[in-house]
Order: C-alpha cells, then structure tokens, then sequence
C-alpha cells in the first residue's frame, strides 16, 4: 500500500500545472519554431548558377604551354560524371624515339543537390590501378588575381596495368574559393552566404616511363592547371559578385 501511494504521488506529480504548463510552453515553441527553421532555410538555400560560357568551347591551344608542338585532341566522356558542363582532351607532342601524353579534364556542377564526385586517387584504385603517392603541392600563381597567390592542388602518382606511370594534379573551385580536399569543397558548398552554388574541378595528367621520374610530369601538370585557370576565371566561372548577389 505504501509503494501504492507513492506511486499515486508521482502521477499526480507529472499532471500538476508546473509540469502542464511546461509542456504547453514547449509545444508552443515548437509550434513557432517550424515557420521560422522553414524560413531560414528558405532564405539561406542556394541556388543553380549556370557557367558564363560552356565548356565545349574552351580553347586550349590558347594555353601558352600546348603552343610548343602539342596537338590536342577533344574527346566525349562515356562515364556517367553527372554533368553536362566539360572539357576533356588528350594531349599528344611527338619528341624523339617517343611521344609525350597527356590530359586535360574539367568539370563544372551547380546543381545544389550535387555532391562532389570522386578524387582521382578513387577513382583509379577501383580502376585497378595502383596508387604510389598522394601528395599536397602549393603552386605559385601570380597570373591569377591578386586574392589567389598561391593555390593547394593534390598530385597522385599511379599505375593502370601495362601503362606508363602517370601523374594526375587537381584542385576544386568552390563558390570562389580553391582547394585541394574534396572534404573540404563539401564545407564550402554548405557554408551559408552565397546565394548561389558551383563547383569545378580541373584535373591535368601526364604521363612518365619510371626511367624518367616524375618531375617533368609534375611540372608539366602544374602549368596546365595554372594557364588553364586563367582562361576558365576570367571567362568562365561565375564571378563572385554573381554568386553573392542575394
């Protein structure tokens, strides 16, 4: 009988007006809380911003590095990259007793449900390919504007089965913004702020026989991105005054 009452005591507790009232409170919060996190998000969600000319068009003969012999041959991307927006071309420059090879690969995203793709580091290893060496480079890079003098790219080191060693560098630019993690590209895209979202991705390969090492490659890789970067800022990618316009 006496755990009885007490337990009468407690049920009477939870139905007393402090403990009423509280609920009520917080159901009124809650309430009034959905309206404003729906408005929130309505405001601060961002949206597709399209490229200011297609990539088809890009002219990379314009690249001062490809103007020494270098043929350059555009090329359809088969896989499934989620976009429509690319550049993708081999680069070929006959030397003797041998011929240089190379890539060049860019991509551009807007959709605010898109996520970032694949590095090329995954993508090679579910290529089969083996991956020797990921590394993080700073390139100098005063022919960009003055608020980039220095870029982060990752270079990757692999092997396909019964190719040459190849080198691929590539960065992200994201709503303005560069960087070589895709980690990271994934914080830009959630960071509130900008009205409206892209991201890109440039990629160069070049490929080296393991007599030769891969500084010549790398180096190679570097001014690709670099020169390539130019053209895409200033004639290319959305301006950051576009992207924050809200």
């Amino acid at each position: 009988m006496r755990n009885q009452g007490k337990n009468i005591y407690i049920i009477r507790s939870f139905i007393s007006g402090r403990f009423l009232l509280s609920v009520f409170v917080l159901v009124l919060a809650g309430i009034g809380l959905r309206p404003t996190m729906n408005a929130l998000a309505e405001h601060y969600r961002k949206e597709s911003i399209a490229i200011r000319r297609p990539l088809k068009e890009f002219d990379a003969s314009r690249l001062p590095f490809l103007r020494d012999g270098w043929g350059i041959l555009p090329i359809d991307v088969t896989d499934d990259i989620e976009t429509d927006e690319y550049f993708f071309a081999h680069l070929l420059k006959p030397v003797i007793n041998k011929e240089k090879k190379g890539q060049l690969f860019i991509t551009y995203y807007s959709d605010p449900g898109s996520k970032v793709p694949h590095t090329p580091d995954v993508c090679g290893r579910q290529a089969g390919a083996v991956v020797k060496d990921i590394s993080i480079l700073t390139i100098d890079t005063p022919q960009l504007p003055p608020k980039y003098p220095k870029i982060k790219v990752c270079s990757v080191i692999m092997q396909h089965a019964n190719e040459p060693e190849r080198v691929t560098i590539f960065c992200f630019y994201v709503e303005g913004e560069f960087t070589a993690s895709r980690n990271k590209a994934r914080l830009i895209l959630g960071k509130p702020g900008n009205r409206y979202t892209f991201f890109s991705k440039i990629e160069s390969i070049a490929f080296f026989e393991k007599n030769e090492g891969p500084a010549e490659a790398i180096e190679m890789c570097k001014k690709l991105i670099t020169e390539s970067l130019v053209i895409l800022l200033e004639e290319y990618f959305p301006t950051r005054e576009q992207i924050k316009h809200r």
